[in-house]
């Protein structure tokens, strides 16, 4: 019937009124009949005319025309959509919310459709605005070192190491070395000598302990013809020596003279990435690790479990891995800018060894987070125990836009189906908190069942609130019991008896001041708030930025134009354990894009998890560092978006 493979095109454009104007176009030489359009969006759409909807999965649409028709060559049909607010109100202000990865079924085929950007009507270019800082106003900010140490005090020359410098080769910062050199060897950045270097002119480390209260602590003194090196611990001297190697870099041999005295304001300096919703490749996830080390950022929080995928291969529960590819007829849609697929891939237990060793040479602790008991769409695919089928919530949709991704904490199943895999995966990542989730159950999702309701009863629960508190608290005991500890989002203390407990660490992403709050009561805090530190919101410079903007633009100065402490409460400071930037990957679709989105904003993030207040770039200061550091990018290949 279609003896040529169908060639189509699609265009769309949205409106000042929010609606998205789209026209399918055949291109090609033959008429094309009976089909069905499918593509993805960030977040559920509506007809609004000349189409119907066949079916929607979160973001992932099928539709038909109004009427049967065909398309014969060069035809268009025209039809249009808006975003579904139910639940968020959309801003669809840059091309990352136009269509995705479109494709036809016709019968039993698929043709993939050749998807445009999307355009607009009426949009201005946004004018890029940011604060007056002048660099000069910072005592540190003259200093080509990210992030801005606590003290640099300048003296008169430069140490000429163009021969780099004599290898460490006994002592206490021998390993610190290592990791150092090899990192120098991974980034391509010349700066470190192999151990059997020879040089005249190379310039000798005076290793030399360092009495300190901290133990990232470092002293780096800069002469002209030697360099001093002060430490408490490995971790200090490999942050010392991490710093030599920025500053070898920047300043292409010629290091200023001076004394750098340096340690971080707090201990908890993450970055996190999803790789539920987009796969990335264990190199990918190698190479962020390398930059995180150059920033010195030390804790990796692993996103590879979520509605829309399960990517760690586990003994315990090896059918989990069925949901590690989406797409046409896989388990789940190309959601989110997979297409046709099969789109994604998993974590064998070697990658896993292999990503947690390579972070702890780099002095990084890798932490997992498995979803519960929203964002498990994935997990009751794989183990449908976790969820009652019978239970009258398919009316009720996540924020994403899916139904059933809800594990019933009233289900005996639920509890003894989990332990084994939560106890694989302490076991997979030892040296951090495995992080359990808890964050945006929907709202009434637990309402009709009656395991639930006899839960309740049981253990005198009132709210939809005390239930998951009552479940999360469950499971962090096991955890406790067997040695481990436990994280999760802010929503997890929730409830009676401050939800999950037992000394959770909590993530608070929903704003500053949430996170100031649950320190406020006490409660141990990494501060990650949207607004500032969520990386795959857009830039916000013109249309055709790519992001989300549900927290608003992120600019480079969003970054660090907030103080994590009040400074009328500085007491909390004991109960905020630091600060993490996130990258969710709703938009982000391959490594070219990762990294564009991350860099150079990461920079912002190890600002904030680094220096005071007093010392970190602000304004123009922090514009000024991150072009400053647009060669170091490209000396890596890292690629980043210019701003």
């Amino acid at each position: 019937m279609h003896p040529n493979k169908p060639s189509l095109v699609l265009h769309s454009k949205i409106s000042v009124s929010a609606k998205i104007h789209a026209n399918l176009t055949n291109v090609g030489i033959d008429v094309v009949d009976d089909f069905c359009l499918c593509f993805s969006l960030l977040a559920p759409l509506k007809a609004l005319q000349n189409c119907i909807i066949e079916d929607v999965n979160g973001g992932f649409v099928r539709l038909r025309p109004d009427q049967n028709r065909q398309l014969r060559p060069g035809e268009s049909w025209a039809f249009s959509f808006a975003y579904d607010q139910q639940h968020d109100e959309v801003n669809a202000d840059n091309i990352a919310f136009g269509p995705q990865a479109a494709y036809i079924e016709m019968g039993d085929q698929v043709y993939a459709v050749n998807t445009q950007p999307m355009r607009f009507e009426h949009v201005k270019p946004k004018k890029q605005e940011y604060t007056t800082t002048k660099a000069s106003e910072l005592t540190v900010s003259s200093l080509q070192l990210i992030p801005a140490p606590s003290s640099w005090r300048p003296s008169n020359g430069h140490c000429k190491a163009e021969n780099r410098f004599t290898p460490i080769k006994e002592g206490s910062a021998v390993n610190a070395w290592h990791a150092v050199q090899n990192l120098n060897k991974r980034l391509n950045l010349n700066s470190f000598a192999s151990d059997n270097h020879q040089s005249n002119m190379a310039i000798p480390i005076n290793i030399l302990p360092l009495e300190s209260t901290t133990e990232d602590a470092y002293e780096l003194c800069i002469e002209a013809s030697a360099i001093s090196l002060r430490a408490k611990s490995e971790s200090g001297y490999f942050y010392g020596l991490v710093s030599l190697l920025q500053l070898h870099f920047n300043y292409s041999g010629h290091l200023p003279c001076g004394l750098i005295i340096d340690q971080p304001r707090f201990e908890w300096r993450g970055q996190h990435l999803d790789c539920a919703r987009q796969f990335f490749k264990v190199a990918d996830i190698l190479q962020l690790l390398d930059l995180m080390a150059l920033l010195k950022l030390n804790r990796f929080h692993w996103h590879a479990i979520n509605d829309e995928a399960f990517r760690f291969e586990l003994e315990s529960a090896p059918q989990l891995m069925r949901t590690a590819w989406r797409g046409h007829q896989q388990w789940l849609p190309g959601v989110f800018g997979a297409g046709i697929g099969a789109k994604g891939g998993f974590y064998s237990k070697a990658d896993m060894q292999h990503v947690v060793q390579h972070a702890r040479e780099l002095h990084i602790d890798v932490m997992a987070e498995i979803s519960i008991p929203g964002h498990a769409l994935a997990l009751i695919h794989g183990l449908p125990q976790l969820h009652n089928a019978n239970d009258s919530d398919a009316n009720i949709r996540s924020v994403q836009g899916y139904r059933n991704n809800t594990i019933n904490p009233g289900l005996s199943t639920s509890l003894t189906t989990l332990e084994p895999i939560l106890a694989e995966l302490c076991n997979l990542f030892p040296t951090a908190p495995l992080h359990l989730g808890g964050d945006e159950v929907p709202l009434g999702v637990w309402d009709h069942s009656a395991a639930v309701t006899e839960l309740k009863q049981k253990y005198h629960l009132e709210s939809q609130e005390d239930v998951q508190g009552w479940f999360m608290h469950q499971l962090a005991t096991k955890i406790k019991a067997q040695g481990g500890c436990t994280a999760a989002w802010e929503e997890a203390a929730s409830g009676q008896h401050d939800g999950i407990g037992i000394q959770t660490l909590l993530f608070a992403w929903r704003s500053l001041e949430s996170g100031h709050a649950l320190a406020r009561e006490g409660k141990k805090v990494v501060l990650c708030p949207a607004q500032h530190t969520y990386l795959d919101m857009s830039l916000g410079i013109h249309s055709q930025s790519y992001g989300a903007n549900w927290a608003g633009d992120l600019p480079l100065e969003n970054t660090t134009n907030w103080q994590p402490v009040p400074p009328d409460e500085p007491e909390l400071e004991k109960q905020i354990k630091g600060i993490q930037g996130a990258l969710w990957s709703e938009s982000v679709f391959d490594t070219d894009m990762l990294q564009k989105t991350l860099a150079p904003r990461i920079l912002g993030i190890a600002e904030v998890a680094w220096s005071s207040d007093k010392n970190k770039r602000q304004g123009i200061a922090l514009y000024q560092a991150a072009k400053s550091f647009y060669p170091l990018f490209k000396a890596i290949e890292w690629q980043f978006t210019h701003v």
